[in-house]
């Protein structure tokens, strides 16, 4: 019996690469060869997680198919964010926005859930296509989420 189970994973490995690969093909048709490599870069997703040190850091990006289970905070802009650059070189602890980061992260790890999402620090505004492509992902990130947590 569990020779059986394991050609059937094995079948089903194959076909997923199969269709892994006939994904790919169609994006570089569509997309075209350089699109497609701008594309798969800013698709990729940071996450935040606390440190063995207690900071609250970013890691990634995470390629798609890879994410790990995370928690999402949804929230209303206000003055004093903390950005992409702010939360990199340490410097947006000391903004108002820094709580919601702390408060996503905190009830993250509350349900058991070591990885978060905020839009205001893990997307890199700077950079057009990853800002456009991350617009563009929020639905399902916010669907792909195992929480979300609302910051009023």
């Amino acid at each position: 019996m569990p020779s059986d189970i394991l050609n059937r994973y094995l079948t089903l490995l194959r076909q997923l690469q199969v269709h892994i690969q006939q994904t790919e093909l169609f994006l570089h048709s569509i997309l075209g060869k350089d699109n497609y490599q701008v594309w798969i870069e800013a698709a990729k997703m940071r996450l935040l997680k606390r440190n063995d040190d207690g900071n609250i850091a970013l890691e990634g990006p995470f390629e798609p198919g890879t994410i790990p289970p995370y928690a999402i905070l949804s929230h209303t802009w206000g003055r004093e964010e903390c950005n992409f650059k702010d939360l990199c070189d340490g410097t947006g602890r000391d903004k108002v926005g820094f709580d919601k980061i702390k408060f996503c992260v905190q009830q993250a790890e509350k349900m058991g859930l070591e990885y978060s999402w905020v839009d205001t620090c893990c997307i890199d505004e700077t950079n057009a296509v990853e800002h456009s492509t991350a617009i563009n992902s929020m639905f399902l990130w916010y669907q792909n989420s195992e929480r979300c947590f609302a910051y009023l």
